[in-house]
């Protein structure tokens, strides 16, 4: 057991470079961690077998992928299956997440395949998320830019996530209602199970997430300037 009543860390560095392939750029590597520019302020900090917990008042850090924490504050919880931040604050390269963020896993590990093992469970409100951020972890999303507006309950992996009470806007399309998608970041194989909801979008909203529509000759997709859907859907984007 390891109690403090207070830490402080001013332009520390952490680095673990095990892996003898070289990092991709702009990807996270855990093989190759590289943290610079560290400074934490932190309160009731205990160490309890496998797991830490402490009130994180301010912490801000550089990755070598280059995500940056600009500024977290949380109530925060750490052992070897799951990452807790309540009371949560969180502002990164472009993104601010607000409220509760947890991941859950079987092992450390299981960070390399970010998309089908790291379960996530968020409660937010108004939470900004940029995609470029999280394709730090998950490269393949770079093929979908958009900053989304985000409240409601999330939980789930990348490739199978329920949200609750949804609120979601990405400046094109908004989504309220019960969401599940089972899939992902594959929107043309994904299964969507979309309950309570309401659905505004627009041609161009469409085009965003389904680009291959484009060239359908059926329907001229981009003429389309507001379309509303209120209800319930099963099933996949082609289905619609």
């Amino acid at each position: 057991k390891i109690k403090a009543a207070s830490v402080s860390l001013e332009n520390c560095a952490f680095s673990n470079d095990i892996g003898k392939d070289k990092p991709t750029t702009g990807e996270f590597d855990p093989e190759h961690i590289g943290v610079s520019k560290i400074n934490m302020s932190v309160k009731d900090l205990a160490i309890n077998k496998d797991t830490l917990t402490a009130r994180l008042k301010n912490f801000s850090a550089a990755e070598r992928c280059g995500l940056l924490v600009k500024k977290l504050q949380a109530d925060v919880t750490v052992s070897p299956n799951a990452s807790i931040c309540d009371n949560l604050y969180l502002e990164t390269n472009n993104s601010i997440l607000k409220s509760y963020y947890a991941m859950r896993y079987q092992r450390f590990p299981d960070f390399n395949d970010y998309i089908n093992k790291v379960i996530m469970e968020g409660h937010f409100d108004n939470a900004s998320v940029d995609s470029k951020d999280v394709a730090f972890f998950a490269p393949v999303l770079k093929q979908y830019p958009a900053i989304l507006k985000i409240s409601g309950n999330v939980a789930g992996t990348v490739d199978s996530i329920t949200g609750t009470k949804l609120a979601i806007s990405d400046g094109a399309n908004i989504v309220k209602g019960d969401l599940a998608m089972i899939g992902l970041p594959d929107i043309n194989r994904t299964f969507i199970n979309y309950e309570n909801g309401e659905f505004y979008t627009s041609g161009k909203g469409i085009l965003r997430y389904a680009p291959s529509l484009k060239n359908n000759p059926n329907i001229n997709i981009e003429s389309i300037t507001h379309a509303y859907f209120k209800g319930n859907f099963r099933g996949y984007i082609e289905n619609f």
